[in-house]
């Protein structure tokens, strides 16, 4: 058991030295109110996870780049929002539907009821997002801030589409709790707390302790179970583990903004100078020998009958206003005196190429292509091909693991209502774990992988099809996640829709025969 010495040396030793200015004023903000705590508390250091969600946030804020980098993952790991594929392990369940046709049933009134449920705001708490709009601010929460949290709430109101709905919590508000008691309670039971996550002697994360409110330090926070008594899932923590030591998410921004700011001051300092080249720069030149007199440029004196004097003509610099704007003219310029300008410098000619090899280095150390950030390929075929190829390979990784924190669990906890009410019928969901997680095996589809020739791309995939290393219903879900079978019901009744259409228009184009009416004197002869 850690005595509370040891607990207040073990945290002071986990805060780093030196930390980004903003995250000293974060300190600054959370001891608000410390001076009030009740007696017997201690009040635990802030870990470093709170400097570099500001850090990160610091280099969002003030670097395009970043919001780039932040924007164009989004769209292509998230984009619109992922879609759900059921597709359960069949051998595993023992009650299963026996025929093909039975359990294609089950999964197209699974994937309808949960596409309802999904595309209403029901399930947001607040009622303003759809499922696939929170799917779009959970990921931009962790390319921006490392992690996000989510507390799944249940409803009893009949009049909604399910129990369940979503809160995103703001991540600052997780963080450990400074009353006394709680802490000896945690410490008697054997269980450890840092940075606000909650976990038991074997090192299970079982709770988080979020704070009531940001601006006001009252020393108040409220524990929220990761599981209910009933089994229920309360709490949805999601990151994008980089050693799978981290009790919070590192911000992947936070590593990259000593780049960021230099590429910006670089950037300003450049358009800086070609704003200065864009002007007319000169001096006037004087020629050994000559003194500054009183003439006047050749072709800017006015009328004679208007012309100033030459005490009454100014010296030097003067902005005369013309039609296409102003331009500058030098009076008064002496003989053997000369109006020279420089020639600019700017814009560098080396600045694109320094600019590109500085945002490459920042953006492959995400694994991304600037060519991919710019959106941009200049290459050949088979080089834009390839390059798009590797990138995808990201694009899944980064799909995956969102997908298991945050759409699965999310799935998991909706199926269950579902199942309570009679909705679904999945035999020993509830008894045994792997045969629920036999019912929820499942794929999560987005976007597809952009085609550079669509014809080629075609082609091949008929080549795999026929050669058996792929097949219809994998295809269609790369292609738009759309089910296989779905498209060739639909493609049966639209195609005899459009025979029967066909069959008309063909019967139109024919001409028509009219047999001649018969007279009386034909029936007489």
């Amino acid at each position: 058991m850690m005595s509370r010495r040891s607990h207040r040396r073990a945290m002071a030793m986990a805060t780093p030295s030196t930390v980004d200015h903003r995250a000293a004023a974060i300190r600054r903000r959370v001891r608000i109110g410390f001076e009030d705590a009740p007696k017997g508390s201690y009040f635990p250091t802030e870990s470093e996870s709170a400097g570099q969600r500001e850090i990160a946030r610091e280099a969002y804020r003030s670097s395009r780049l970043a919001q780039s980098i932040v924007s164009r993952l989004a769209d292509h790991v998230v984009n619109s929002g992922l879609s759900w594929e059921s597709t359960p392990e069949w051998g595993i369940i023992k009650y299963a539907p026996k025929t093909e046709m039975d359990r294609l049933n089950w999964t197209e009134k699974s994937e309808s009821l949960f596409s309802i449920f999904a595309e209403s705001t029901d399930v947001d708490v607040r009622g303003k997002m759809t499922l696939y709009e929170i799917q779009q601010n959970l990921y931009r929460k962790i390319l921006m801030e490392g992690e996000f949290f989510v507390i799944i709430h249940y409803s009893d109101d009949p009049s909604r589409l399910s129990p369940i709905s979503l809160q995103i919590l703001n991540n600052d508000q997780i963080y450990s709790p400074i009353d006394g008691a709680i802490l000896h309670e945690m410490e008697d039971m054997g269980h450890t707390l840092t940075d606000g996550m909650e976990f038991d002697s074997a090192g299970r994360w079982i709770a988080i302790h979020v704070w009531d409110s940001l601006l006001k330090f009252n020393g108040k926070s409220v524990r929220i179970p990761v599981y209910g008594d009933d089994g229920r899932r309360h709490v949805i923590h999601g990151m994008e583990y980089l050693t799978g030591d981290e009790v919070r998410g590192v911000p992947p921004l936070s590593f990259l903004l000593a780049e960021l700011k230099d590429l910006n001051s670089y950037h300003n300092a450049e358009m800086q100078n070609a704003k200065a080249s864009a002007a007319i720069m000169a001096v006037v030149e004087v020629a050994p020998g000559s003194t500054p007199g009183g003439s006047i440029m050749p072709g800017l004196v006015p009328d004679d009958d208007e012309a100033p004097t030459t005490e009454e003509r100014p010296i030097g610099l003067e902005k005369v206003p013309l039609d296409s704007g102003m331009s500058i003219i030098c009076n008064n310029l002496a003989p053997g005196e000369t109006f020279k300008g420089f020639s600019p410098s700017h814009p560098n000619q080396n600045y694109a190429p320094f600019v590109d090899s500085r945002e490459g280095a920042v953006v492959n150390s995400l694994g991304c292509s600037l060519s991919f950030i710019r959106e941009k390929f200049a290459m050949s075929y088979s080089a834009s091909r390839a390059e798009i190829l590797l990138q995808w390979n990201n694009i899944a990784v980064r799909r995956g693991n969102f997908a298991r924190s945050f759409l699965y669990p999310i799935c998991e906890a909706w199926m269950g209502e579902e199942i309570r009410a009679g909705n679904i019928i999945a035999a020993g969901f509830f008894n045994d774990r792997k045969i629920k997680m036999a019912w929820l095996k499942s794929s999560w589809v987005g976007i597809s992988r952009p085609v550079v020739d669509p014809v080629k791309e075609i082609d091949a995939i008929q080549k795999r099809i026929e050669a058996g290393h792929t097949t219809g219903t994998k295809e269609s879900q790369a292609y738009n996640g759309s089910d296989f079978y779905e498209n060739v019901k639909k493609l049966a009744t639209e195609n005899e829709f459009l025979s029967a259409a066909r069959a008309s228009i063909e019967a139109l184009k024919k001409p028509q025969i009219v047999e001649p009416e018969e007279s009386e004197n034909d029936e007489e002869n």
